[in-house]
């Protein structure tokens, strides 16, 4: 080969590699998917209205937008992976199968609410809910490594006249100055400690 060629050759090659470095480095950089299987359960004693209000809650969460909703929902962002199933019980009854399987997850995060509604002696009486929750973390691969947090709350609903719209902006209220202050703190906390006990790839 002349000397030309070989020069041509030569800096094609540099070229080439220095091209593939930056995609080389994305790839090593890369953060590892966390995989997490949440189970919620939901054991409530509320009446037609406290149902529907839950409801309204759920939805001002599922509704929420970042960054107020990862004080509320632990959600597929970055690199964790987040799949969940829920069960409502009613006072006394156990869980059914749970359909995931958690062998395929490298966490299991079991997620327990308890709703009891106040007694009104009105009509108009406004609704008031007492909340508790408990979260546990275990790691699937080693279930010494695990944490669990609780906390509780009462959100209050307008009274049974109220219009739909006004009973949907309490459930918003409620959502953005009850729930994400009594949930929030635990939900960063998961995330670090998931973050922190990632099986390395």
């Amino acid at each position: 080969m002349k000397k030309k060629g070989l020069l041509r050759a030569i800096g094609l090659t540099i070229v080439t590699a220095a091209l593939a470095l930056p995609i080389l480095s994305c790839v090593q950089e890369k953060a590892p998917v966390i995989k997490v299987l949440v189970r919620r359960t939901s054991v409530s004693e509320i009446a037609l209205d406290g149902a529907q209000f839950l409801d309204l809650l759920s939805q001002a969460a599922a509704k929420a937008s970042p960054p107020f909703r990862e004080r509320v929902l632990l959600d597929s962002t970055g690199s964790l992976l987040v799949v969940r199933e829920s069960q409502l019980l009613s006072p006394g009854e156990s869980a059914a199968k749970w359909e995931k399987n958690p062998a395929e997850f490298d966490f299991l995060i079991e997620w327990r609410l308890k709703h009891d509604e106040h007694s009104k002696t009105t009509f108009l009486e406004s609704l008031t809910i007492s909340v508790s929750e408990s979260w546990k973390v275990e790691k699937v691969s080693d279930s010494s490594v695990t944490k669990s947090w609780t906390t509780s709350y009462d959100v209050e609903g307008e009274n049974l006249s109220a219009s739909d719209e006004a009973k949907e902006r309490k459930a918003a209220e409620q959502t953005e100055k009850v729930i994400a202050p009594a949930r929030g703190p635990i939900l960063e906390e998961i995330r670090a400690f998931l973050k922190a006990n990632q099986t390395q790839q």
